[in-house]
């Protein structure tokens, strides 16, 4: 009778497990779709001809922009989860192959969309560097490749075009342009960033975090005792110089006192004449 409730409960487990990993699939296709979604907009930011339709297209990417981001971390959690699971059931020596092949599927799977969306971001933020070199040279157009290049890292230091936006009203609006694409590449360069942390946080394992948090710990805890040692070791030095020198003191005063008696002995016992 145990033996069916057992086999009852692991068929249910299974069930479960199954069901959760059918909807992380689904939501990695919906990852998917968004990211399509997002170069195609980004695309069209890069090619459009006015400010009103940059301007549209950019209020159409930053809800797709947001909500792919959630959707990553949730995956992430949620493979995550599925990991400390098999840990647990292997642990109690329970069979888990069925398990573990779905958590490197779709372990492998959400990697391969991780990567692709910062593939995507990185072509992003080259097409805006390119629009800002060819905003400079709109006002420098005798500009050489090297001070192009140093432009493009620096774009958000706009003394190059004082001068000339009091001349021109195309260096005006190239100023104003190099400002937003700076702006939108700080975005796109914390985008990557986090993406490239969310790529290392899948690469370890449950427990090669552990391990590593421990080491962490580990060294938190000797830097700690090794402080605790040296302010033990400067409080004992203070309190024995403190002895030192109430010692030095005291001899100096015993010294003073016996030089007094000899004075008053020798002015006492001298024979007077």
């Amino acid at each position: 009778m145990e033996d069916i409730e057992m086999g009852n409960i692991n068929n249910d487990e299974n069930e479960r497990f199954l069901q959760e990993t059918i909807a992380i699939d689904q939501i990695i296709t919906t990852l998917n779709e968004n990211i399509k979604s997002l170069n195609n907009i980004q695309l069209q930011i890069i090619q459009s001809t006015s400010t009103h339709e940059e301007q549209k297209y950019t209020r159409a990417r930053e809800p797709i922009a947001v909500s792919t981001k959630n959707l990553l971390f949730q995956v992430k959690d949620r493979i995550r989860n599925i990991e400390r699971e098999n840990l647990e059931l292997a642990h109690k020596k329970n069979d888990i192959g069925l398990r573990k092949n779905q958590y490197a599927r779709l372990k492998e799977k959400f990697s391969n969309t991780v990567n692709n969306f910062r593939t995507i971001e990185q072509t992003y933020r080259r097409l805006q560097e390119e629009r800002i070199a060819r905003q400079y040279v709109v006002v420098n157009p005798n500009a050489s490749e090297q001070e192009i290049e140093n432009f493009v890292k620096n774009s958000s230091n706009q003394l190059v075009f004082q001068d000339a936006s009091l001349r021109s009203s195309e260096a005006r609006a190239a100023a104003a342009e190099v400002q937003k694409r700076h702006n939108d590449i700080k975005n796109i360069e914390k985008t990557i960033e986090e993406l490239v942390a969310l790529t290392e946080q899948i690469s370890l394992t449950i427990e090669e975090q552990e391990d590593f948090i421990k080491e962490i710990e580990k060294n938190v805890e000797v830097t700690d005792t090794n402080l605790h040692k040296t302010t033990s070791h400067l409080s004992s030095a203070q309190k024995h110089g403190i002895s030192a020198r109430r010692m030095k003191w005291i001899v100096a005063s015993i010294i003073f006192l016996i030089i007094v008696i000899i004075v008053v002995l020798v002015i006492f016992l001298r024979p007077k004449n």
